[in-house]
């Protein structure tokens, strides 16, 4: 066993999965399936002339990504029998009879239904037209509710260090906040306010995240520390519930309204 360093800095955070690469034998087929069978929203597309290479960036609803690519003549990568390295793509759905229905009218073969030994959840196996195993899991309640405590984090996160890229897909068009002085703001001004740096939000420590989530909404509420300001004039740290409604749409959870509401009185 090596020898532990008690001054080493601490181990940096891998905040999550940011995309699954796949080369494709056939990039006019594997295009089509992933867009058109699995509809995976297409983000950016790409050709390489000099390398005779197309990419295709796909979007799935959290964020994370499938990146496509072709490259001419890639020798097989056989999935039978399980070897080492990186396994398959597991891709969570909330309904797995729904998306068998949608599978089997595309013609695309999909093995037995299985259950998780361990965590309960129901999980199906297939493949995309060059054999890649691809896995649906179906979200439990509990997952859902972890889903939205991450994306709430996530929004936090974008919120404190003002970016934009992320927020823009977090927020809905028709989004609203109320702030604990009863003020409105809709997503236009609230998003460019921050963008040009007038609101700068120095501090968002959230406590314990409580999730109600049924299948197209949910409310998110906490007990939250909000300061706002400057590095050179920070103003107080004000004490506050916040809440949040979010809604999924094609392009997965976003928030509708927030509100945050100041604790006059903290214990």
């Amino acid at each position: 066993m090596p020898p532990t360093d008690l001054a080493a800095p601490a181990t940096p955070s891998l905040r999550r999965i940011h995309h699954a690469a796949v080369i494709c034998a056939d990039y006019a087929r594997s295009r089509h399936f992933y867009t058109a069978v699995l509809g995976l929203r297409v983000v950016a597309e790409h050709h390489r002339a000099e390398r005779q290479s197309h990419k295709l960036d796909l979007a799935l609803a959290d964020g994370g990504q499938v990146e496509l690519f072709s490259f001419p003549a890639p020798p097989p990568r056989p999935s039978r029998p399980e070897a080492q390295g990186l396994r398959h793509l597991a891709l969570a759905v909330d309904d797995i009879d729904a998306w068998l229905a949608h599978l089997a009218r595309h013609g695309v073969a999909t093995e037995a239904v299985r259950v998780d030994e361990f965590t309960g959840a129901r999980f199906v196996f297939f493949a995309d037209p060059d054999g890649l195993p691809i896995e649906l899991v179906e979200q439990t309640p509990a997952d859902a509710e972890q889903a939205l405590r991450t994306l709430e984090l996530r929004r936090i996160a974008a919120l404190l260090a003002a970016d934009m890229a992320t927020l823009a897909t977090l927020h809905a068009p028709d989004y609203q906040l109320l702030s604990p002085s009863g003020r409105s703001f809709d997503r236009v001004r609230y998003l460019g306010l921050i963008g040009d740096g007038t609101l700068r939000y120095l501090q968002w420590a959230p406590q314990a995240i409580a999730v109600r989530a049924s299948a197209a909404m949910a409310v998110v509420r906490y007990r939250v520390s909000l300061q706002l300001g400057t590095a050179e004039a920070p103003g107080s740290v004000q004490p506050c519930w916040h809440t949040d409604t979010w809604e999924r749409g094609p392009d997965g959870w976003q928030a509708v309204w927030s509100q945050a509401t100041r604790i006059a009185d903290p214990d």
